[in-house]
């Protein structure tokens, strides 16, 4: 049996840093840091759940695709709905393996969970980059209220500008067109100004894969 203690770590310390626990008291109790000392380096991963969360996210973590649909049965169970919108093949597949195509529909609007995949986590602001491979031409504003958005850690990175340049990367000479950031409910508001994108409900499937 794989070794996931590191995997176990990893979710402790995400934890940690969402209700506010420290992960190891200091080396020495007594010792103060002033305004001016040295300050902790926050991990982006740690920074970016800190941000999420507040924003009014809802943060699971998964460890493979398969948790992450179980997870997202447990969602629709809790809220009560019946009818998913994906447009990710393999998400669809994977829809499809864990039976859960029956509540599968065609129309956006129609829909009460929007399931997802994503491009960017960013730590600065908590936000959720999306582009046209996950859009597809529809307006977040116009798609459910909840959606269901599988990230994965290796896609965490500290600013939008770190953000911007990876798509570049990946996308070399084909940029996808509809980036955007989605927030929770409590942002102020989403990258691209809807405050109907920022009233959205947000469960994040983490899986870790780095």
């Amino acid at each position: 049996m794989a070794d996931n203690t590191e995997g176990k770590s990893f979710f402790k310390r995400i934890i940690n840093t969402i209700i506010g626990t420290p992960d190891a008291p200091p080396s020495n109790e007594n010792e103060e840091v002033g305004p001016y000392g040295p300050q902790r380096d926050v991990p982006v991963d740690e920074k970016f759940a800190k941000n999420y969360t507040q924003n009014g996210g809802h943060f699971i973590y998964v460890t493979d695709l398969n948790d992450a649909t179980l997870n997202l049965k447990n969602i629709i169970d809790e809220l009560g709905v019946a009818k998913i919108f994906c447009q990710d093949a393999q998400l669809n597949e994977l829809l499809h393996l864990s039976g859960l195509q029956d509540r599968l529909c065609e129309k956006h609007k129609e829909a009460e969970i929007y399931f997802t995949s994503s491009e960017f986590l960013i730590a600065h602001d908590g936000g959720i980059m999306m582009t046209s491979n996950q859009l597809n031409g529809i307006k977040p504003s116009e798609l459910p209220n909840n959606y269901v958005i599988i990230g994965r850690t290796s896609k965490i990175v500290d600013k939008l500008s770190d953000a911007m340049a990876g798509i570049k990367d990946i996308y070399k000479g084909n940029i996808p067109t509809q980036i955007s950031t989605l927030k929770g409910p409590k942002s102020e508001c989403s990258s691209s100004g809807d405050s109907r994108e920022s009233s959205k409900t947000l469960f994040l499937l983490l899986l870790e894969d780095v």
